[in-house]
Formats: structure tokens, sequence, C-alpha cells
């Protein structure tokens, strides 16, 4: 088991950081790592560095416009079944469901292609 002190000595002696070592340590030798980088190399790992948090942002945009189509689709389908099965009219369900008026050509669309009989 290392202790501690011996995760930095053990590094300060031109070692490997062991898998078990603490974060700080970790965090240590990426920072030494990159101060004895060129100025070459620190540009690029910069910019790679860059490069990935736009890639985990457009990743994360991506995901929540996912969720955000998923919500409205459902809500849609919600909105078929209470007209198909309440009998309502569409704008009725519409505004049960909150759907905007500019999805209600969408909505005729999807209950026509279900065979679903609607009164406005």
């Amino acid at each position: 088991m290392w202790r501690t002190t011996s995760f930095g000595a053990y590094y300060s002696t031109g070692g490997d950081i062991p898998v078990g070592a603490p974060e700080y340590i970790k965090k240590a030798k990426s920072r030494v790592d990159f101060a004895n980088l060129t100025e070459d190399e620190r540009e690029l790992a910069t910019w790679q560095e860059m490069e990935q948090a736009r890639r985990e942002s457009e990743m994360h945009t991506a995901h929540e416009q996912g969720i955000e189509r998923g919500v409205e689709q459902e809500k849609m389908r919600g909105l078929a079944v209470v007209v198909r099965d309440l009998e309502i009219g569409l704008l009725q369900a519409m505004g049960m469901f909150g759907v905007g008026l500019e999805k209600r050509a969408e909505a005729e669309i999807m209950l026509r292609e279900m065979g679903i009989k609607y009164e406005e």
C-alpha cells in the first residue's frame, strides 16, 4: 500500500504515478508535464482541450435538443389519443397539451396519417 508521501517521492524521481495515487498528485503531475512542454506543444495541447470542450458542448446540446424533440413528439401522440378517445376538438386538445397553434398543421397531418377523425 502506497502512502501519500510515497506517491510524490516516486513521481519526483521520474516514475509514473501509480493507479491508486490521490487526485491532487495526479493533477500536480499533469501541471508539471504541461509546464515542461515547448511553447508549440502547449499551444497544441490547449487547442486540443478547447476542441474537446467544444465537442462535449455540441454533444450536450444535441442531447438536450433530442430530449426536447422527444417530449414534443410524446405531446403530439398524447394529443392524438385524446382527440380519438375523448372525441374532443383538435384546438381544445392542443390547448390541453400546451401545443402552440404553429404546430396545428403538423397535428392535422399526424391525425390524418393515424386515421383519426377530428373536429376543429
